[in-house]
This record gives C-alpha cells, sequence and structure tokens, in this order.
C-alpha cells in the first residue's frame, strides 16, 4: 500500500459537492489537483495501488474502495458512499478501465452522484473500443490518421509496408493489456520507428490469456 501523503488536503468546504475520481492516474490527478484547493473533497479510486494518485495529498481515500478493482462490491461500496453525502458527488472517470462498468450502472449511480447522461452503454461501447470508435468516426465523416487492426502476425507485417513512420500502436481496448514487453510511450501504448519493430508476450489484465501485440 503507498505511503501516506506528507500532508493532508485542505478542509473541504461544506457547500461544495465532493468529488470522485475513478483512476488515479496522471489524468485523474490533474482533476484532484484542480479541486481540492478550491475546497472540493476529492475521492481517488484506482485498484493498481502504486499509480501516481494515490501518493499525492490531493485525494482523500475511502478504505471500502479506494483500491477496488471494478466489479459489483466496488458498485455497492460507491452506492453506499453516495446515498451518505448531503450533496450527490460528482463522478469523474479518468480512465479506461471502470467506463463500462459504470455505463452499465449508470441508471442506480445517477440517484446519487452526478455524471455525464453519455456515459451509457450504447455510447461507452463504442468509445472504449479503439476499432467500433474509429469506425463510428468515420461514419459520422471525421478524419482520422490511416489505422490498420491486424489479427494476425501476416496481417501486421503487410500493413507495416502501407504506414508512414514513427507509428503508435494501441490494443483495441487498452486497458485490458498490462505489458508487451518493451518500453511504450504510455501504459499500453508503444512507438516504433521501422517497419520490422515489433513484440510479442502482452497478457491480458483480466483473463490471463496471452495478447499478441503488434508495433505498425
Amino acid at each position: 500500500m503507498p505511503a501516506a501523503p506528507a500532508s493532508a488536503p485542505p478542509a473541504p468546504t461544506s457547500d461544495l459537492n465532493a468529488a470522485v475520481v475513478l483512476t488515479v492516474s496522471p489524468t485523474g490527478l490533474a482533476v484532484a489537483r484542480s479541486l481540492a484547493p478550491r475546497g472540493v473533497a476529492v475521492y481517488g479510486v484506482d485498484s493498481e495501488r502504486r499509480e501516481i494518485g494515490h501518493y499525492s495529498r490531493w485525494f482523500r481515500r475511502d478504505p471500502r474502495f479506494a483500491y477496488l478493482p471494478p466489479g459489483p462490491e466496488f458498485i455497492a461500496r460507491l452506492l453506499e458512499f453516495g446515498a451518505e453525502q448531503a450533496r450527490p458527488p460528482v463522478l469523474f472517470i479518468a480512465g479506461d478501465p471502470y467506463m463500462d462498468l459504470i455505463a452499465d450502472h449508470h441508471e442506480a449511480l445517477r440517484a446519487h452522484f452526478i455524471l455525464p447522461e453519455s456515459m451509457r452503454p450504447e455510447g461507452v461501447s463504442k468509445l472504449v473500443n479503439k476499432r467500433s470508435c474509429y469506425e463510428h468516426f468515420e461514419t459520422l465523416g471525421i478524419d482520422l490518421p490511416a489505422t490498420f487492426f491486424p489479427s494476425t502476425a501476416s496481417e501486421a507485417a503487410a500493413a507495416a509496408q502501407k504506414i508512414r513512420y514513427p507509428a503508435i500502436v494501441k490494443p483495441e481496448v487498452a486497458h485490458l493489456v498490462t505489458s508487451c514487453g518493451a518500453s511504450s510511450v504510455g501504459r499500453s501504448s508503444w512507438r516504433c520507428t521501422t517497419p520490422n519493430h515489433s513484440c510479442t508476450g502482452g497478457r491480458s489484465s483480466t483473463s490471463g490469456a496471452r495478447t499478441r501485440c503488434f508495433r505498425r
């Protein structure tokens, strides 16, 4: 478990809605650093105990759910917390891992939290999956970088000959891949500079199954 931050955040202002930030990555930490100094009580949630926000003084931690992974127990504890608050907390989804779960429980959560109307299954499912997101944007006529979705090594090799470098490789569902055994731009992004730059050996964080990653 991370060591306690060096100092506690400022006392929250009672007439402000609290905030619950799901994933305390740099994105989530930016939310906390913006709101907490203004008197908002900001609660951080991330099952990755070594994530940077767990070491920040700007986050508060409710032991019932601060480190829980997405799942039924997390939703139950979150609803319990929301029901206790005098004002409905604002729910910030700052990373992919919790998006599907929040969307699936949108109606139950909105009884105790403020969250975007767009956070529903019919919208989130298109955004979390890179392929469906790309296809949806294409139907809207939005210009996008050339993108390939190889499912085999031969398809990846063919795609590698068609693109310009440097290029970025990401899995279709980023939060299900934890590593591909090579240096990365982010947690699940890889930068390659030549057509022959490839890696294998990633592991799904949910099923433990081997995942093949192709840098294109």
